[in-house]
């Protein structure tokens, strides 16, 4: 009689904690051919019909100057591979000039840094016009984990589903796109880091950078156009939203913020290979 071998293997490996990429907590829709006004209470995001707080607390969107952006030194690119999907378009980009790094400079963002990248800086007790072809889009709570920005969607490995590939640098990955974004800063701990750029596409040139964003403020990027007779696209990125958690004596690993979105709309990616660096504010 053959002996049944009741050995088992001991496993002695070593392994990572299970860290969070992100995460969508909560979803609610919200329909603006009733409630197309963003009022920012304190922090606290409301959206309402057209009333007499609303319009004293509306923005001003002309009575802002953009801020002078000479500081940040052009980006030499030229578009390198175009793929199309039922989202919209991915393009790659070759930074030919660059041989190391790009580096993103962190600033605190204003009024005017939000409308040199063509967004709008809602303060607590301000509100704004939500607008878009669309009238049903998703507000969203997300967390998002100190890891995050190091998933490479555009070269990613990982089985399908919620596995990804663990990079070991952070790519450039910005979009834009034909329908708004809010992107509000409410965790009670770090600010929200949005990454951003703009691609002008006559004088093949990117310019980028950080903007962070304290806790209760919120910025509003329109809609835009985009297509082969588009000069200047306005783009940004949310993956690299927990870039604070990185910040000496920081014990946090993950950082929570709340983004409209529209999936019925189309995106418009541009990204590049070479690692990136983002430093601290």
């Amino acid at each position: 009689m053959k002996k049944e071998n009741t050995d088992q293997r001991v496993d002695t490996g070593t392994y990572f904690s299970r860290m969070l990429l992100n995460e969508m907590v909560d979803e609610i829709t919200v329909d603006l051919s009733a409630t197309p006004y963003f009022f920012n209470e304190r922090g606290k995001p409301h959206f309402t019909a057209l009333n007499k707080r609303i319009q004293r607390t509306l923005l001003k969107r002309e009575a802002v100057t953009a801020a002078d952006l000479s500081c940040l030194a052009p980006i030499r690119v030229r578009a390198k591979n175009q793929k199309k999907t039922k989202w919209g378009v991915i393009t790659e980009l070759d930074f030919p000039e660059v041989t190391q790094s790009i580096v993103y400079q962190p600033f605190k963002i204003t009024p005017e840094l939000a409308a040199a990248f063509g967004m709008h800086l809602i303060g607590q007790g301000k509100s704004i016009k939500i607008e878009n072809q669309y009238d049903i889009v998703s507000y969203c709570e997300y967390k998002y984990g100190k890891f995050a920005a190091y998933a490479n969607p555009y070269l990613d490995t990982a089985p399908s589903g919620q596995d990804r590939t663990l990079f070991p640098t952070i790519c450039t990955d910005l979009e834009g796109h034909n329908f708004p974004h809010l992107f509000v800063s409410c965790d009670p701990y770090l600010d929200l880091v949005i990454s951003v750029g703009i691609y002008d596409s006559k004088q093949q040139t990117l310019v980028v950078a950080d903007l962070w964003i304290p806790a209760g403020y919120a910025v509003y990027i329109p809609p835009q156009k985009i297509d082969d007779t588009t000069e200047k696209i306005y783009l940004h990125n949310n993956r690299n939203s927990a870039n604070a958690c990185w910040g000496s004596n920081v014990m946090h690993e993950q950082i929570k913020t709340h983004t409209l979105l529209d999936t019925q709309g189309r995106i418009h990616w541009f990204w590049n290979r070479l690692s990136t660096e983002h430093p601290q504010l």
